[in-house]
């Protein structure tokens, strides 16, 4: 029989829930090339096309600079934009400072090279100060050409070039600035610099939120001239170069945190704008470590890791990862420090690779023989960033970054060793200044008073770092507790999240205590820490909140009074975190909570006049309302809203996909899914989703790849284990199924589905025995889930009929909101037991449930074809075609037409128009349109065995 209505239950699996991408994000990694700075290492006694032979990864090295020069020169109109000046040159690109004619000649920087490779896909992922952002990509003839915004045209190159040129080191900072912007002046009165003013902003680089843990700077810092170099002038040159690298930190753990690994770190790529930000540039080397575009190895000379040096020489197979980032900012830092490299240069290709591989195994030499002023503590950093070995260095840039604020903050560092007794002390001074003076009168007893002290200063920096190791714990597990406690549907996830949240505000007393917001970490964090403890605080009790309500539903009427009672609790401890600024939500939340569950009392307590201002939490909460409500596509518009704030934001992302899922936008799903992939990489559900999309488009070896890769992160994912499962089934690899379906046994999943799909795999097998045990056990479980009653009707589907509608009404009985319990009731009833009226009476109350799910309203039109009712198919099917684009949908309106074509045959063109968009668009399920009894009528005219041989054809190749 037709199975085209089967797919319900994975269409809805993760709840009745991607506006446009951006449009340069172009989620489709392809290879990028291999390549490796020559700059610095003279050729061999040949020309590029020489080396590119004997280096196999180069690629495209016919095209020879010096043999004709492709590209444009300054002075030249290029496609609206006066090229200005050459800021730089390779072998396959040039850099323009340029005139953007059509913006009010406003300066940028063109990047233009004649092969293609992901560079802007990269950057359209970053916003972050300590970037250059990319403004617009695009292709003219020959040239791909990446726009960014002019922030003057000094690197850090430039800085050690001047220090290396003074042969000492500047007492302050200032002089080298100034030295070094004075030189940027001189280079522009080559080209008319009166028509680029290098010294303001064209352009201010976007911050994203807190989430990845990177400050977000005042307004008033962003908009000074010059708020950076400001403050850099006067410092002493070491602190100086550690707050530059700390910024350098700050932006490299942006692009780490989504997976972009930048391989090209050194001086000339680290861009000192005109205000004094260190910014990275030049990701063209740059590779996504979730994707196989990382065993790519390269970089500069200079700045590579060993072991990115022994995959280059052939001598491992190592790939690069952050550490790999990490030992380049060493090699930076080093350089900054000292104006000298570590390391001696190679020269030859390949014969010094094995030595350059030696030398730096030995470690770098010691800093403080060339800069005496480096301290201990920053020379131990820095040691620690050229480690030979990765994993004796920082694992991740954020460990950087805390040590890096430590040794700002006169504090212990926390992984590089920081053993010297008597820069520990003075750290210690500069913590405690007035203590030194009360000490002066009690010299005498110094030895005591000091160890008494230092315990002290000990226990309060402890202290200080337990309150943030439980802060950022908090963090992480909010990231993943908005997805589970705002689903409506998936009662387990809600339990687990809610059981998760509740333990970490169990650590702050929230709720228990009067008294619980002057607590211990109050007096541990400065205000700005305390107060973003208390926001994600607040956020935690309203998704308790919001989970309350949920479960208070569907709650039987001896548990119902309690878990509003916990609804109404959180909602306070909300409220009392966000102090004087509480968010419209919380008053929203309250709000309903007296609408639905007869809180009355609560109403008095509501302002009434409402924040005006919808914060980044009112869009989430707001979308949480709406997806609880079943309205998806009003969800779909307020996610957008919220992710096009704040792009790194996962859980908008993740439930922005599953809301196109839910309106029958599967392929903006898709899409969604894929940005929500990096942004968490530890969490399975993106990759699950995609998976369950890949399966429901019979991409069965795909689907088994996105089941694999959500494993990877999470190896106990039940869903994941479940699904790969089933796929391992259908492609006829029992074993496999068998060894999936007993690890998710063992985890705790669903055991009555599990032991039935499990016994289908013995008997694949060839195991009677197994599978009649299975069977049995299944058999003599309670079901107790949602799931579990779905498991027990399939297994009755064939053998007992009416036990199959009892478990699927059971099914429903327990969760009325539960679309796909609906929807495989209606399935079986139309398909299995021909009663089309019943399956009619059973979707029409879905369709009442959720008017707005284009699928409800597809099946309902399919039904009410078959029941010859035309009008009312035909308003049915074109309601669905208005909330989704879906291919499925459209082929199921070609069938709708086919069918009351046998009536009207004005009907059948319709049906034809429908049919070949749906294949146009994508639909692909040959052998379900083959079987099809609703299209048989029209599948035999030529005019759709043409469109049909076609769409075969097409798919072929």
């Amino acid at each position: 029989m037709r199975d085209k209505l089967t797919r319900f239950e994975s269409r809805t699996r993760v709840f009745p829930t991607m506006s446009r991408l951006a449009p340069l994000l172009d989620l489709h990694d392809g290879t990028h090339d291999f390549g490796v700075d020559l700059a610095r290492t003279p050729l061999p006694g040949g020309t590029l096309g020489t080396i590119a032979t004997d280096i196999h990864s180069f690629q495209h090295a016919e095209i020879d600079p010096r043999a004709g020069d492709p590209f444009p020169n300054p002075g030249d109109d290029f496609f609206g934009f006066e090229l200005v000046d050459e800021l730089g040159r390779g072998a396959f690109g040039r850099v323009y400072l340029a005139l953007e004619r059509q913006l009010s000649n406003r300066p940028v920087v063109l990047k233009v090279t004649l092969k293609a490779n992901n560079e802007q896909h990269r950057l359209a992922r970053l916003q972050h100060t300590n970037i250059v952002p990319i403004q617009n990509a695009f292709r003219r003839g020959p040239y791909h050409v990446v726009q960014m915004p002019y922030f003057g045209r000094q690197t850090l190159a430039d800085v050690i070039s001047h220090v290396r040129t003074d042969s000492c080191f500047p007492q302050v900072s200032g002089d080298v600035f100034t030295t070094v912007a004075k030189a940027s002046t001189q280079r522009n009165t080559r080209h008319d610099s009166s028509k680029v003013d290098s010294g303001v902003q064209p352009f201010a680089p976007p911050r994203i939120s807190t989430e990845d843990g990177v400050a977000v700077e005042s307004a008033a810092e962003i908009t000074d001239v010059h708020p950076l170099r400001n403050l850099l002038t006067g410092m002493p040159y070491t602190e100086a170069v550690l707050a530059i690298l700390r910024r350098l930190a700050d932006g490299l753990a942006h692009a780490h945190h989504r997976n972009i690994l930048h391989l090209d770190l050194k001086p000339q790529n680290v861009l000192f704008s005109d205000d004094g930000q260190p910014m990275l540039l030049d990701f063209n080397l740059s590779a996504d470590r979730t994707t196989d575009d990382r065993k790519r190895v390269g970089g500069t000379w200079p700045y590579m890791a060993p072991e990115t040096i022994r995959a280059f020489a052939k001598l491992s197979d190592e790939t690069p990862d952050e550490r790999t980032d990490l030992y380049a900012l060493g090699v930076i830092f080093f350089e900054l420090l000292t104006c000298r490299l570590p390391f001696a240069t190679i020269r030859r290709v390949p014969e010094d690779l094995v030595t350059a591989v030696e030398e730096r195994e030995k470690g770098a030499p010691p800093i403080r023989d060339f800069n005496p002023d480096v301290p201990h503590a920053v020379e131990s950093i820095i040691r620690k960033l050229l480690s030979p070995k990765p994993a004796d260095r920082y694992q991740t840039v954020d460990q950087l970054r805390q040590d890096l604020q430590r040794q700002q903050e006169h504090l212990p560092l926390l992984y590089a060793a920081d053993r010297n007794p008597l820069e520990r002390l003075q750290k210690w001074k500069k913590r405690n200044p007035n203590m030194m003076s009360r000490l002066a009168g009690v010299m005498a007893v110094t030895t005591v008073v000091m160890g008494v002290f230092w315990f002290l200063s000990v226990r309060r920096d402890r202290s200080h770092t337990e309150s943030l190791v439980q802060a950022a714990g908090m963090k992480a597990a909010l990231s993943s507790a908005r997805i589970d406690l705002s689903s409506p549907t998936d009662a387990l996830a809600r339990g687990q999240g809610a059981q998760a949240m509740t333990n970490w505000l169990t650590k702050y007393h929230a709720g228990e205590q009067a008294s619980w917001i002057n607590g211990e970490f109050t007096r541990t964090l400065d205000e700005a820490q305390r107060n973003a403890v208390l926001s994600d605080i607040g956020e935690s009790a309203l998704l308790l909140a919001h989970a309350a309500m949920l479960d208070a539903r569907t709650a039987v009427s001896t548990h119902k009074n309690e878990t509003v009672r916990q609804a109404v609790k959180w909602n306070r401890v909300a409220e009392e975190s966000f102090g004087t600024t509480v968010p419209a939500c919380v008053w929203l939340q309250r709000q309903e909570l007296a609408k639905s569950f007869g809180q009355d009392d609560l109403v008095a307590s509501v302002p009434a006049e409402l924040p005006r201002d919808r914060t980044d939490l009112d869009l989430f909460f707001q979308a949480a309302t709406e997806i609880s409500n079943s309205d998806c596509h009003g969800a779909v518009n307020t996610l957008s809203a919220l992710t096009e704030r704040q792009p790194a934001h996962y859980a908008g992302h993740l439930l922005l996909a599953m809301s196109y899922q839910a309106t029958g936008q599967p392929y903006q799903a898709l899409e969604r899914y894929k940005i929500a992939k990096p942004l968490a990489p530890t969490d399975p559900r993106a990759a699950y989703n995609c998976g369950l999309l890949m399966q429901r488009w019979a991409k069965f070896e795909a689907a088994e790849g996105e089941f694999t890769q959500a494993l990877s992160v999470a190896p106990k994912h039940v869903p994941s284990l479940h699904q790969r499962g089933l796929i391992r089934l259908k492609r006829q690899n029992p074993a496999g199924a068998v060894e999936d379906f007993s690890l998710a046994l063992r985890s705790g999943g669903t055991a009555i589905g599990l032991y039935l799909n499990r016994a289908d795999a013995y008997e694949q097998m060839n195991r009677p025995t197994e599978a009649r045990r299975d069977r049995e056990t299944a058999s003599g479980l309670t079901a107790q889930t949602v799931e579990d009653f779905a498991a027990r009707a399939t297994y009755f589907r064939a053998s007992d009929p009416a036990k199959a509608l009892e478990n699927y009404d059971r099914a429903i009985e327990m969760n009325p909101n539960h679309i796909p319990s609906w929807h495989n009731k209606a399935h079986y009833q139309a398909e299995t037991l021909k009663d089309t009226t019943g399956a009619l009476e059973t979707i029409a109350k879905v369709v009442d449930l959720a008017p707005n799910f284009a699928p409800s309203r597809a099946a309902k039109a399919i039904y009410l074809a078959r029941l010859e009712q035309r009008e009312q198919a035909h308003t049915e099917i074109e309601k669905a075609l208005f909330f989704a684009s879906d291919p499925e949908i459209i082929y199921q309106a070609a069938c709708v037409y086919a069918m009351t074509s046998e009536r009207v045959s004005g009907d059948t063109e319709k049906s034809l128009g429908y049919f070949r968009q749906c294949l146009r668009d994508g639909y692909r399920d040959f052998a379900i349109i083959d079987q099809d009894n609703d299209m048989k009528g029209v599948l035999a005219r030529e005019d759709f065995k043409a469109v049909l041989d076609a769409a075969r054809t097409a798919g072929a190749k």
